[in-house]
């Protein structure tokens, strides 16, 4: 399956354009599972227990402060940052942000690059491109907790909070419900509280205009969205 890309123009220099990935899918855990099953013939748990492992040993590196190298994946090490008027200043997990950085493998990066092939999507019309749905609370994709933040990524996601006609919509029959609480509101991502009603599996919508007069536009994300179990 190709890369599917638009080229679109870049605002900040003329006559200049540039290569937008149509990422309108996430893989879940539970898809990598079943694939990694189909892949190697491994009972289901006999991967999850695996992951757990990998995952509980980077999370001790990374807090133990050491940089891991994956072999044919990735290096992880993690970084602080904040606003410090002082170089005596004691950091806290109050007054500084931890960051997890990833450098891609070279190697991996050469694989892809080697077996990719790319289709060009004509941009017909601007809409909002919804590419995952993710429960905060839970850590969970396609997963949502009522009363609590979700987070949309994608692209073309902005819209005005004022207009009670756009934002993020979910639904499972008549009516729709609106989040009507966001932290978070740009080109790229959303968070938002879902409604402390919501309930059953639900159908997300995002509905916005580009322009104060435009037309509105809505996008549906493709997967339904179930309470955190």
């Amino acid at each position: 399956m190709p890369i599917r890309y638009r080229l679109e123009e870049n605002s900040l220099k003329v006559n200049s354009y540039y290569a937008r990935v149509m990422r309108e899918s996430t893989v879940s855990h539970e898809e990598l599972i079943a694939a990694l099953v189909t892949r190697t013939g491994l009972p289901a748990h006999e991967l999850q227990t695996v992951l757990d492992a990998f995952n509980t040993e980077l999370a001790q590196n990374l807090i133990a402060g050491r940089a891991i190298i994956v072999k044919g994946l990735a290096t992880f090490a993690v970084s602080l940052s904040g606003k410090f008027t002082s170089p005596d200043v004691i950091l806290t997990k109050d007054n500084a942000q931890l960051n997890i950085s990833i450098q891609e493998s070279v190697s991996l990066c050469e694989i892809v690059a080697a077996q990719a092939s790319y289709s060009r999507e004509s941009m017909a019309v601007k809409v909002p491109i919804i590419g995952s749905f993710y429960d905060v609370a839970s850590k969970s994709y396609n997963s949502y907790t009522a009363g609590n933040i979700i987070r949309l990524t994608g692209d073309n996601l902005k819209f005005n909070p004022e207009q009670q006609d756009e934002g993020v919509f979910v639904h499972a029959s008549v009516p729709t419900l609106r989040l009507s609480s966001y932290s978070v509101i740009n080109n790229k991502q959303i968070d938002g509280l879902m409604p402390t009603e919501a309930s059953g599996n639900l159908t997300v919508i995002v509905r916005a205009r580009y322009t104060p007069d435009g037309s509105l536009r809505e996008s549906i994300y493709q997967h339904l969205v179930s309470p955190v179990s």
